[in-house]
């Protein structure tokens, strides 16, 4: 039986403390857009693990109405109706690789009529 050296050492540190360096640097990159969609009540999480990548949408009543065109992109059958007032949506992108779920109050907001204000929670 032969026991490999690298399997049951340590990390070289220097290359493996650049890389999660890396790593962790490049996700600072997505965070202008994601506080940007935020603002247009589009929340966004990714978890990104060494296996699998998932995606979670959640859309406030400003966004709802893009429920229906997402579940197309992503390919999603159709919509699951949770608790009242939710839909959800699941599908994937990048050929599979990326599992993603939206989710979407089921009314979006009506158009405000001009002049009106109104709260969005």
């Amino acid at each position: 039986m032969t026991i490999l050296a690298h399997a049951t050492g340590l990390l070289p540190a220097r290359g493996a403390v650049q890389d999660i360096s890396d790593v962790i640097a490049d996700s600072f990159l997505l965070t202008k857009d994601i506080t940007e969609l935020k603002g247009l009540g589009v929340t966004v999480t990714i978890t990104i693990e060494a296996d699998a990548i998932t995606a979670h949408v959640a859309l406030d009543r400003r966004a709802a109405n893009l429920l229906r065109p997402l579940a197309t992109y992503i390919g999603a059958p159709g919509l699951t109706y949770l608790e009242p007032g939710t839909a959800r949506a699941v599908g994937s992108m990048c050929e599979e690789r990326i599992a993603v779920t939206i989710t979407a109050p089921e009314r979006p907001l009506a158009p405000a009529i001009p002049g009106e204000r109104r709260r969005v929670a």
